[in-house]
């Protein structure tokens, strides 16, 4: 009796133990993954510890619940990387990483906004890799994903702010530059979700990309007081620094 005891205690405390490691590993995981984003101009292999405690984690899981997350992560890691080795100048290498973003991604059963949000944000860097033949087709799943970000979560704000984000840079002769300024400040409006391990990108970014683009049209003043505001809620933000001389 005492050894049946001992037993179910045992599988109690392997049980505590994996879900433990699962929170440490995804606890702050973005934060992790932005920082190996900015050693890794310094430090090729920064991801390389984070990168394999996540697939480690992959691997095992039983939960396809625990796999979505761990998939979102993978993915927004691979296109972080993507990013990484496209500033060193290695488009082949770059193409590969962003490929394998969103195939992990592609994987998850979770179809939510943020699945569709992080896609169209992947879709629209792996954009300048499509052939010409391609184009309209992957077009259509771009926009697809578009779509159903705002379509899920009205209220998420990386929907919002993958759409300006996107308008930002279409070209106005491809209608371009038209809803801009309505995405990305209905962006900047909302909070983001309370659920563990969920995202928190996309609003810093919406300003950085307001900002630019209050500049870009002439309207400074504008410009200044979105900097400030910025300043003031994420104090330490990089990507809002820095255009403090385009002001």
């Amino acid at each position: 009796m005492k050894k049946i005891v001992w037993f179910f205690i045992g599988v109690v405390l392997c049980v505590n133990t994996l879900s433990a490691q699962q929170v440490k590993i995804l606890e702050g995981i973005e934060s992790k993954i932005d920082s190996c984003f900015i050693a890794s101009f310094k430090n090729p292999q920064a991801y390389q510890d984070t990168e394999k405690a996540l697939l480690s984690m992959y691997n095992t899981e039983k939960s396809e619940n625990m796999k979505s997350h761990y998939q979102y992560w993978i993915s927004y890691l691979y296109y972080k990387k993507s990013i990484s080795v496209f500033k060193g100048g290695d488009w082949e290498i770059s193409k590969k990483y962003v490929e394998e973003a969103i195939s992990y991604l592609e994987k998850n059963h979770e179809k939510t906004s943020e699945y569709y949000s992080l896609l169209a944000y992947e879709q629209i860097f792996y954009f300048q890799f499509v052939k010409r033949q391609d184009m309209f087709v992957f077009l259509d799943k771009l926009n697809n994903s578009l779509k159903m970000a705002i379509e899920l979560d009205r209220s998420n704000p990386r929907a919002y702010y993958v759409n300006g984000y996107y308008d930002y840079y279409t070209p106005k002769e491809y209608g371009g530059k038209k809803k801009t300024e309505l995405f990305l400040l209905k962006a900047i409006s909302m909070r983001n979700s309370q659920k563990p391990f969920s995202p928190t990108w996309g609003i810093v970014d919406a300003y950085s990309t307001l900002i630019q683009y209050y500049v870009e049209t002439g309207r400074k003043v504008k410009a200044k007081e979105m900097y400030q505001k910025a300043l003031e809620l994420y104090p330490g933000a990089l990507d809002i620094i820095r255009l403090k001389n385009k002001l």
